[in-house]
This record gives structure tokens, C-alpha cells and sequence, in this order.
């Protein structure tokens, strides 16, 4: 009987982090779809800092 039990807790705390991994990797993903542009435009700020645009620091806020 409590072998059954540790092996449900273990099943649990198994489908939590599935569950973590899952819909952190979506959100991943959705901000890279969002910011597939902005990526270019961090990538060109970080080259020339002085020119870097406005859209780039929108992302923080």
C-alpha cells in the first residue's frame, strides 16, 4: 500500500514538471513567432548601439 502511494507521488510530481516544460517551451515559442523581427533589430543594436530602435525596448515593458 505505500508503495503505491510513493509511486503515485512520483507519477505527480513527474506530470508537473512534463506540464512546466510544456507550456514554458510554448511561451518559448510564441515570444520567438512575436519577436522574430525584433530579433534582427537587437542583433543590428548590438552592432550599432547608438542607432538602435525604439521598438527594441518595448519588449521590457
Amino acid at each position: 500500500m505505500p508503495g503505491t502511494f510513493q509511486q503515485s507521488g512520483i507519477d505527480r510530481s513527474l506530470s508537473w514538471m512534463v506540464l512546466v516544460m510544456i507550456v514554458s517551451a510554448f511561451v518559448f515559442v510564441m515570444i520567438l513567432g512575436m519577436d522574430g523581427v525584433q530579433k534582427n533589430a537587437k542583433r543590428v543594436a548590438e552592432e550599432q548601439p547608438v542607432a538602435a530602435p525604439p521598438q527594441v525596448f518595448e519588449i521590457g515593458n
